[in-house]
């Protein structure tokens, strides 16, 4: 994925500064879909945006890919126990998943 090889760019690439290193690090939040009537541009960009928090939350530099609503379904259905008694906000079956 190429969000993970520039990340990885960065943090194989430290700047230098007064003789000494500092190193980079960088989180993104990616997102794509199908072109269907219900994904517009704002929906990714949303779907991105969580992912990129989720990125962050995790400790930053790193990469989160925005699960598509079928593919949180598909996992809301592999997995039904591991979800049982908790509750869920309206988007519930949207998933974000490290890379």
């Amino acid at each position: 994925m190429l969000a993970e090889r520039i990340r990885k760019s960065f943090a194989d690439a430290p700047i230098r500064s007064l003789g000494e290193a500092i190193a980079v690090s960088a989180s993104f939040g990616v997102s794509a879909g199908t072109a269907e009537p219900d994904q517009t541009a704002p929906t990714w960009i949303a779907a991105a945006r969580r992912a990129l928090e989720r990125a962050q939350a995790a400790g930053g530099n790193r990469v989160y890919l925005a699960a598509s609503d079928a593919q949180g379904a598909a996992l809301i259905e592999k997995q039904p126990g591991a979800l049982a008694g908790k509750s869920f906000p309206a988007s519930a079956g949207k998933s974000d998943g490290a890379l």
